[in-house]
């Protein structure tokens, strides 16, 4: 085996690792969620997460959650693609769409399928839709994790795209513990949509690699 055999052997076994282990994370909180076995954990989280409230991590995470919001996400990702189109990198940004395309329809076909009715808010209004999954954890995921990763695979040294990828898990993990620090999600939902953002992200990278082209 040449060293591309290799290197392909190991993107496809990451890539399955990946899948499946988003695929059960995501069965298993679906599960204990349609039965009520996460109500305690839920409940508990929420508190110690209330607990550490103040007014200037208020208005942090009233900032940060706006990020994940569907007029961001959505409007980056229409920026970001033509930009990329500009450029001249098509596949990225058929790569970018695609992922974004098919986060709308799995965070729509979930939620009306599980039909979570939402917690009692901390902070700000209760959004109309339904809880499960995250939608904001959903869409920052995927959004962030695509143009992370086409970005870090542009830098030439491992630290340059080490601080990348750490920044964009950085970003999107705040976008995730805002929506549970507001009250307006359960903590399952955020790592609900976690793990449905990575489950696109596996597939999509099958398709479409890493590099903008």
């Amino acid at each position: 085996m040449d060293v591309d055999d290799s290197t392909t052997a190991k993107a496809s076994s990451r890539r399955l690792a990946c899948l499946t282990g988003s695929l059960l994370l995501f069965a298993s909180i679906a599960t204990a969620v349609i039965w009520g076995a996460s109500d305690g954990i839920d409940a508990l989280v929420r508190t110690t997460v209330n607990g550490y409230a103040n007014p200037k991590l208020t208005a942090f995470f009233m900032f940060v959650t706006q990020l994940g919001s569907v007029a961001v996400v959505y409007t980056l990702t229409a920026v970001e693609g033509l930009a990329l189109l500009a450029l001249g990198h098509r596949r990225a940004a058929l790569h970018l769409v695609t992922v974004m395309t098919a986060a709308a329809v799995v965070n729509n076909a979930v939620k009306f399928t599980v039909a979570r009715a939402r917690p009692e808010p901390f902070f700000g209004d209760l959004p109309s839709s339904y809880s499960f999954a995250s939608g904001h954890a959903l869409y920052a995921g995927c959004v962030y994790g695509v143009l992370g990763s086409l970005l870090a695979a542009q830098m030439t040294k491992p630290w340059q795209r080490g601080l990348i990828l750490g920044a964009t898990i950085v970003l999107i993990g705040l976008i995730g513990l805002s929506r549970v620090y507001l009250g307006v999600h359960y903590p399952t939902d955020v790592v609900a949509g976690f793990a449905l953002a990575a489950l696109i992200l596996c597939v999509a990278s099958g398709f479409f690699g890493r590099r903008p082209s």
